[in-house]
Formats: C-alpha cells, sequence, structure tokens
C-alpha cells in the first residue's frame, strides 16, 4: 500500500481517500491514470505527424538528387481528429472551391461581356 500511495497521489485522490475511502475508488483512479496516459500517448503522435507532415513538405529543396527547390505549403488548419471536425474540414474546402470558381466565372463573364461591349461600339480587340 505504501508503494502505491504516490501513483495513486499522481492520480488525483486524496490521502484520506487512499487511506480509508471504499477500495473500489482505486480502480476509479487508476482508469484515470490509463486514460491520462493514452491521451498522453495520442498527443505526442499527433504532435510527430506534425512534425513529419512539416519535414515531408520541405524535403523537395534538402533533396541532394532532385532538382526540385520548390517548397510545399504546410498545412492549412489543424487535422481534423473526429468525425465531425472531418466534415467541418470538407465542408470549408468545399465552400472554398465554389466560391474559387464562382469568382472565376464572374471574372470570364465580365471579359465577355467587355468584348461584347468593345464590338457593339465597333471596335475590335485585334485593333
Amino acid at each position: 500500500m505504501n508503494e502505491m500511495f504516490p501513483f495513486y497521489l499522481d492520480a488525483g485522490m486524496t490521502p484520506d481517500d487512499y487511506w480509508n475511502g471504499d477500495v473500489a475508488w482505486v480502480i476509479g483512479y487508476r482508469g484515470v491514470i490509463e486514460r491520462r496516459r493514452e491521451w498522453q500517448n495520442q498527443v505526442l503522435w499527433l504532435q510527430g505527424l506534425y512534425i513529419y507532415k512539416a519535414i515531408h513538405a520541405i524535403m523537395p529543396a534538402l533533396s541532394i538528387k532532385s532538382k526540385a527547390t520548390e517548397i510545399e505549403p504546410y498545412l492549412d488548419e489543424p487535422i481534423p481528429l473526429t468525425e465531425k471536425e472531418a466534415r467541418e474540414s470538407r465542408e470549408r474546402k468545399e465552400r472554398l472551391a465554389y466560391e474559387k470558381n464562382l469568382a472565376y466565372m464572374k471574372s470570364q463573364a465580365a471579359r465577355i461581356n467587355a468584348r461584347f461591349a468593345q464590338k457593339r461600339k465597333g471596335v475590335t480587340a485585334d485593333g
């Protein structure tokens, strides 16, 4: 019991709960420690993924064999971890693509309309 005392204090258990409380509480606090360890492992894994992606983005510029010196852009946004975050990210990307395409179509329409306006005036683009 004395040997495990610091372990459970670290998990958030009070000395009174450890020595005088219900024995079943120890199981709950052990679960807290396991979840905390799993969470920390997930955070460290994600940190490694971000580092990997950053290194991958600059690899063409660092490679001796490759003549490419252009660096890929880093991630535009954090990596989605939940289905909700993934859906929101997809929707954002779709909305941005739609807005970009809409702006392109508007610029093309304005260019074509300007040509027609010039032709109506009797002026051609060729002179």
